[in-house]
Order: C-alpha cells, then structure tokens, then sequence
C-alpha cells in the first residue's frame, strides 16, 4: 500500500503505530502456509495507519523462520512493508477479496459495529515457489479516503 488521499485531507500527514509486534509458534494454518513445522517460531508485525486521527487500515506481516540471522535485520518500525527488502524473494503473489473484520481488528480501527473490509494479502515466494512471508492489508468499507494502490 503505497498511497492513501482524500481531497479533504491531503495536507495531513499519514501516521503510523506498531499495534503488536510478538514471536510465536506458526501453528497449524501458518505451518501449512509457510511449509515448516506448527512449533517452528514466525514473527508478526500489525501496524495501523491513519491520518487527522482517524484510522485507515491495518498492515500485517508475517515472517517465518525467525531465527539469529534475521534478529540482526531490523524490521522497520516506519514506511510501508510492501517496500521491505525480503532476502531470497523471487516474486510475489497478489490477491484481493472482501472479509469480515475480526472483533480485535474493529477495536484497534475504533469501529462500534461488524464491518466488511478490503484485504490486499501479498505472498512473497523463494526461487522454488515456497512462500517466505505474507503480508495483509484491511481497509474497512465506508470510509470517507480514496484509495489509490501503486503497483
């Protein structure tokens, strides 16, 4: 997500917050996703936009395979994880669909009520077409922004 404007708004910054940041077992869906083992540790990174104080969207990455190496390679606490440099990555995989917002994702959003949302979800992938990280991106419907994604 490399772009976000309302004419209303366009001289106010875009802001960003770490929500939650934690190490963890994949589990069973991330193991299957990532092709490692359910007790194997992978690093989850949400972040929310937003811009005059009101939220935008939410931005999560997922990396597996968190060990020393990648501990020494930062991941940046400012700018947009579609532009994060992933070592490996061969190409990337792009979808789009609408979803329903879960309960913690409608409180970090400060919305009162069940929403639909937009979820960009991108799969980078190595040479040999396993998936190295996943990244998400929620923006709730009805929103006054206008969204403009740049490829």
């Amino acid at each position: 997500m490399n772009a976000y404007s309302s004419p209303s708004i366009d001289a106010e910054r875009l802001r960003m917050r770490t929500c939650s940041r934690q190490l963890r077992p994949a589990g069973a869906y991330y193991a299957a996703r990532f092709s490692i083992g359910k007790d194997e540790e992978i690093l989850c990174l949400r972040r929310l936009f937003s811009r005059g104080g009101n939220p935008l969207f939410l931005e999560e990455l997922v990396l597996p395979g968190h060990g020393t190496e990648r501990k020494r390679a930062p991941i940046p606490e400012r700018g947009s994880l579609w532009r994060l440099p992933l070592p490996g990555v061969h190409t990337a995989r792009q979808s789009l669909e609408l979803v329903e917002l879960e309960r913690r994702d409608l409180r970090i959003l400060r919305l009162r009520e069940e929403r639909a949302a937009l979820c960009l979800e991108r799969e980078y992938l190595d040479s040999e077409g396993r998936v190295i990280a996943l990244q998400r991106v929620l923006i709730p419907e009805g929103g006054e922004e206008e969204l403009i994604v740049e490829r």
